[in-house]
């Protein structure tokens, strides 16, 4: 991996317990993982950051740091692709605005170990004023959307699980959709129904 300021390969320098992303959602003590650092003594990040093997970004300093692209990973990372298929907006913006609704354009990326773009697509997002207020906006999916997630969602369940499942029952059951009465979960209960009821699955046959 490379230093994301000045490119210098980064080295061992120890080992600490830097806390993963994974290790902090799952509420689990860090364990032991080496810890890289850039040599480089006229770098800005010399003895003030820290990476694990993963590029993930560590420091104990308010500072800010020139990283190349504004990219903290490190150059031939996994962290550094992250970086910019998840975290990268700066080209997003909004179109405009129609009485509760805001309509944005939002860009998606593709891109590899170095954060060079591979491929991007952008989509029109929209978004609901939650309260009369400015309080905020919440992200509006449309209830077709729904419908199709949920029927993909599933048949997907039913191959990988098959129908005894607990994940497919509960899609036959309406009552386990949280008690709500969205049409689209009315109609991706009865599509549910219907088509086990149409297409059951063959039962194996054991020796």
């Amino acid at each position: 991996m490379l230093c994301p300021c000045c490119k210098t390969k980064l080295v061992v320098t120890g080992q600490e317990r830097l806390e993963t992303l994974e290790e902090h959602v799952s509420c689990v003590d860090p364990c032991l993982k080496d810890k890289y650092e850039c040599p480089n003594p006229s770098c800005a990040t010399y003895q003030k950051c820290c990476w694990n093997e993963d590029g993930e970004h560590y420091q104990s300093f308010s500072d800010k740091f020139p990283f190349i692209d504004n990219n903290s990973g490190p150059f031939g990372s996994f962290s550094r692709r992250i970086n910019v298929e998840i975290y990268k907006h700066d080209e997003d913006r909004e179109l405009f605005k129609l009485g509760r609704f805001k309509f944005k354009l939002v860009y998606s990326y593709k891109a590899n170990e170095d954060g060079e773009i591979l491929s991007r697509k952008r989509r029109i997002e929209t978004w609901l004023k939650t309260r009369d207020d400015d309080w905020g906006y919440t992200l509006y999916i449309s209830g077709i959307h729904m419908l199709i997630f949920s029927i993909k969602q599933f048949h997907w369940e039913r191959k990988r699980f098959g129908d005894s499942s607990s994940h497919v029952q509960g899609r036959l059951d309406k009552e386990n959709w949280f008690n709500k009465d969205d049409w689209w979960r009315v109609v991706a209960c009865w599509y549910a129904r219907t088509f086990v009821k149409l297409f059951p699955q063959k039962v194996k046959q054991t020796a």
